[in-house]
């Protein structure tokens, strides 16, 4: 039976993007920090920051390490004299200080040294695994790139992260594992990395070949990329704040929605700034996702909300009322009939609704925010541009009651928007939450 090792290996880069390399005894030659793992256990950050340390004689409390490569071959082991398989498991260290190499346990006759990438691959006084190691990380990457589209208001958007290995902003990618087919890693990129856990759809579409400057190793580099598109059929992606724009917000990601010009013409707007490697490969992906334009125009609708409000013991709740037609809790509200006001619009839904009149309430002069997104109507089932105006609305203290004791009418707090269930049961529309996070009442 073939002897099998899995190692992680930590990649430390000087200022000058020289590599960190340290004596290793028991190989009896150069190498890259590195330290073996359970055949059970999963390969971390933390596992390459401890083989660092371990070779340097320090502790790199502030360190971070993100996950690079796999690489899988064949060689002899010193220790064992047997042909083995390695799975190396490659991680990018940050150290986050500077670094003392003159700790190191080998420091007296073999100190740590920086090696550039040629000396890495030719340099005498390695072991086996070094340049081998080098050669694989250095001259080429192969990885999955998950296109995620949306209709978009003119033509198909393509999501793309901002992605510091990238120097910018890309679409969602991961290494390519060669224990998963692609369109495995896809699905499982969309949900680990981006951090949505519903049904995902992947399929792979082709291969990109591309050859450019690497920042990172300062030499040009064979990318091949897998390319895969995604779908996510349990939610609407032009909705706002999403299930899938709120996994990337609690991940602390940076995202955008981009068209196909503003992907290859690089100019969508000042806070987005995409990689070199997106204006390399950009017009090939969309060769193989191309985009779509729209040909019907976009559905529209326009209505008013009357925002009405309370605070019980400190806490902030909002007046909502269950709607038949989408079987959820939203605001008190309704559609803006022709030649009607938003002012108006509310005026005449809280009376039909909670069954009041004018002399009952009091609605605000002007709307506190008009809200516009487009998102795909439950009834009409096609996408919609909406158009909201809320406004502040006071109850008179005498109704209060009458409108308490009312099932269809409940008041909600953040707690409950945010889950989108009132008392852990009945269902919030997502509308609801949409409209309190663009007002800003609640926080994204």
């Amino acid at each position: 039976m073939m002897r099998h090792k899995n190692v992680v290996v930590a990649i430390v880069q000087d200022a000058s993007q020289k590599f960190l390399v340290v004596y290793n005894e028991k190989w009896h030659g150069y190498a890259f920090p590195m330290q073996d793992f359970a055949p059970d256990g999963m390969p971390t950050g933390r596992i390459a920051i401890e083989a660092v340390e371990k070779d340097l004689g320090c502790q790199l409390p502030y360190a971070k390490a993100e996950e690079l490569e796999f690489l899988g071959t064949f060689g002899h082991s010193v220790a064992t004299d047997a042909e083995t398989w390695y799975d190396y498991w490659v991680f990018s260290v940050d150290p986050c200080q500077t670094l003392d190499l003159t700790k190191s346990p080998t420091v007296v006759n073999n100190p740590p040294q920086f090696f550039t990438a040629d000396e890495l691959r030719n340099r005498t006084g390695l072991t086996w695994s070094t340049p081998r190691i080098a050669q694989e990380l250095l001259d080429k990457q192969d990885a999955v790139v998950s296109v995620v589209t949306r209709p978009g208001k003119a033509e198909t958007e393509y999501l793309v992260i901002e992605n510091s290995n990238y120097g910018g902003y890309f679409f969602p990618v991961t290494r390519l594992k060669n224990e998963l087919k692609p369109h495995q890693i896809a699905e499982k990129l969309v949900r680990t990395d981006l951090g949505y856990r519903a049904e995902v759809h992947a399929e792979w579409r082709a291969e990109v070949l591309d050859i450019h400057f690497s920042s990172r190793y300062q030499q040009d580099r064979l990318y091949r990329f897998q390319v895969c598109s995604v779908e996510l059929p349990q939610i609407d992606l032009m909705q706002p704040y999403n299930p899938l724009e709120l996994a990337l917000s609690q991940r602390g990601k940076r995202s955008a929605w981009l068209t196909a010009s503003e992907l290859q013409e690089n100019v969508a707007n000042h806070s987005v700034s995409l990689s070199s490697t997106m204006q390399s490969i950009a017009a090939s992906v969309l060769r193989i996702v191309p985009p779509r334009p729209r040909t019907d125009p976009l559905r529209k609708s326009e209505g008013g909300i009357a925002l009405i409000e309370r605070t019980v013991n400190g806490e902030q709740q909002w007046l909502a009322q269950w709607n038949d037609n989408w079987n959820a809790f939203f605001f008190v509200g309704g559609h803006r009939e022709p030649n009607e006001s938003f002012r108006d619009c509310v005026i005449r839904e809280v009376c039909e609704e909670l069954d009041v009149q004018p002399a009952d309430f009091t609605v605000a002069d002007t709307s506190i925010k008009r809200l516009e997104y487009i998102a795909t109507s439950r009834g009409a089932e096609v996408p919609t541009a909406y158009t909201m105006e809320p406004f502040a609305t006071q109850l008179a203290p005498a109704i209060e009651l009458a409108i308490d004791s009312n099932s269809k009418n409940a008041w909600l707090t953040e707690q409950d928007v945010r889950s989108l269930t009132a008392g852990g049961v009945r269902p919030i529309s997502v509308t609801m939450l949409v409209v309190l996070v663009m007002l800003g009442h609640i926080k994204c």
